[in-house]
Parts: C-alpha cells; structure tokens; sequence
C-alpha cells in the first residue's frame, strides 16, 4: 500500500507542478504590472478619460501656437475648445476611440457656428506619462481644409 501511496504521491505533485501555467505577458511602457497570484494585469497609470490641455498647430503656421483643450468622457463623447487665429474660440464634439494606443476622434463644430466644420483627429496615447502626441488634425469639412499638429497633458 506504501508505494502506491507514494506513486500516486508523485503523480499528483508532478500533474500540479506541469498543469500550472503563468503569463509571459511583457510589460509595455504604457503599463503598470499589478500581479494577483498566477495572473499578471496590465493597467494604465491614467485612462484616457478627463480634462486635457494642451496646444495646437496650423501647418502653414507652425510659429504659433493655439490653446487646445479636451474633456474625454466615459461616455464615447469628446468635447474641445481650441483658440482660433482670429482670437476667437471653436467648440466641438463628436465620438471618440481608442483602439490600443491610437487615439481618434470626429469632431463637429457646435451650434452657433456659421459654417459647420468637421474636423478628424488622431494622436499617440501615453498612459504612463498621461499625454496625447503625434497629433495631427484635418479639417475635412469647412475651414478650407487645413491641417496641423497638436500634443496635450491630462490634467485632471
């Protein structure tokens, strides 16, 4: 009975030793490890949710810069305000995504407007350094098509 025992001992052991698997996920720079036993998360130091601030840039214009500010909601709706050229402001909103660290969103300019502009924008999301860069925005309706770049900071 002994060595029974003991066999089925060693079995159970080894089963156990060669059954139990980890991940090998690999930490990004955009990520915080949070281990939980066997299983490693990846979480953002900042979701791309909340205030940002930054600046952006007429690609005819690249001297100047003009303030840009987000607010990102959980929602799925991005609301901005950018300075203008003619010291004014632009209001905008639209639906947003983030598709790993691609940042986009559409945006249409709000009531009041004379001439509706759209507006697409994409960026390069940094979870860990709270950021939006790599902008680059297109005016695809209105505005006579211009472009530029823009980076902002989550503030809040």
């Amino acid at each position: 009975m002994k060595p029974f025992l003991l066999a089925a001992s060693t079995l159970c052991c080894l089963y156990f030793t060669v059954s139990c698997t980890k991940s090998n996920a690999v930490p990004t720079r955009d990520t915080t490890i949070v281990i939980n036993r066997d299983t490693v998360y990846l979480s953002p130091k900042h979701s791309v949710t909340g205030l940002w601030v930054g600046s952006y840039f007429l690609d005819r214009n690249v001297t100047d810069s003009f303030l840009y500010q987000f607010a990102i909601r959980p929602d799925g709706l991005i609301y901005t305000i950018g300075s203008g050229t003619n010291q004014t402001a632009g209001y905008a909103s639209g639906p947003w995504t983030l598709n790993g660290v691609q940042f986009s969103a559409t945006l249409t300019t709000m009531a009041g407007v004379a001439v509706e502009n759209i507006q697409t924008i994409t960026a390069t999301y940094d979870s860990v350094g709270g950021r939006l860069y790599n902008g680059i925005w297109i005016d695809t309706r209105g505005n006579g098509g211009q472009t530029g770049t823009f980076s902002v900071k989550k503030v809040q």
